[in-house]
């Protein structure tokens, strides 16, 4: 889904990670989807903190690049679980127990959820990097004092504690609603999902920070009153993956 000239709304999720300063990013991919996603997508992003360390003595040998994974979603859950929600607890578990056979050392402590349908500069999250890696530290995005919990698209982060707690909020709520429909999976939604995560709800501190200007683009509406005014822009710095395609805007009708 284009968002701007040659930038689409996955690509800027993963340059979210990014400025966020994730090690690894791990995407859930439905059927048939892989080759595209990938296609445009590649096999890393660089960490726009070190792209911009021109001055050491090997600049380009300095860069670091953020791998990227694509996670397919298992036989069983495909038609009974794809829904968001899903996606960011299979992403996490393909995360850990990749990192697990490996070695305990490479496992993750901490996670950051990157919404695609929601539309902000990601930047601004470069400056509270400590805060999004901090153990002790819960980091939410808000915009006009709502965040994910009330059902807004924007990025926050969890911890392995929290994601057994989501994990089972989820297995719970597909149970409970199995009576009213015969895969209630498929259309849970994150905000009741990550409930048990509300900073009510688990210890330690937590940051908020505002994002001053927010889109909607998961209904048609919400896609063309941004696409009158894109105001998010594709990264200036060569963070992406550049190829021969290109994606134009799209008539506003």
């Amino acid at each position: 889904m284009p968002i701007n000239k040659s930038y689409t709304a996955v690509q800027r999720a993963v340059v979210e990670c990014a400025y966020a300063g994730c090690e690894t990013i791990w995407i859930t991919v439905g059927d048939g989807q892989e080759p595209l996603i990938r296609d445009l997508l590649g096999d890393y992003v660089e960490d726009p903190v070190w792209y911009f360390r021109k001055k050491s003595r090997f600049p380009k040998e300095n860069k670091k690049q953020i791998p990227i994974f694509y996670v397919p979603l298992q036989p069983k859950d495909i038609g009974r679980r794809d829904c968001l929600a899903w996606g960011i607890l299979n992403s996490a578990m393909a995360a850990y127990y990749t990192s697990k056979k490996i070695s305990n050392w490479l496992l993750p402590n901490k996670y950051y959820v990157a919404p695609v349908y929601g539309v902000y500069e990601p930047s601004l999250l470069q400056e509270h990097r400590s805060s999004i890696s901090s153990h002790e530290t819960t980091f939410y995005l808000s915009h006009e004092e709502q965040t994910f919990l009330q059902g807004k698209s924007l990025g926050f982060t969890f911890d392995t504690e929290s994601f057994v707690r989501v994990r089972k909020q989820f297995r719970d709520l597909e149970r409970s609603k199995r009576s009213s429909s015969p895969r209630p999976g498929r259309f849970l939604q994150t905000k009741d999902v990550f409930s048990v995560i509300h900073p009510e709800h688990i210890e330690g501190t937590s940051e908020l920070v505002t994002v001053p200007k927010y889109s909607d683009i998961s209904f048609w509406d919400g896609y063309i009153d941004y696409m009158s005014d894109p105001f998010v822009e594709r990264p200036k710095i060569k963070m992406l993956k550049t190829g021969k395609k290109t994606f134009a805007l799209p008539p506003i009708v």
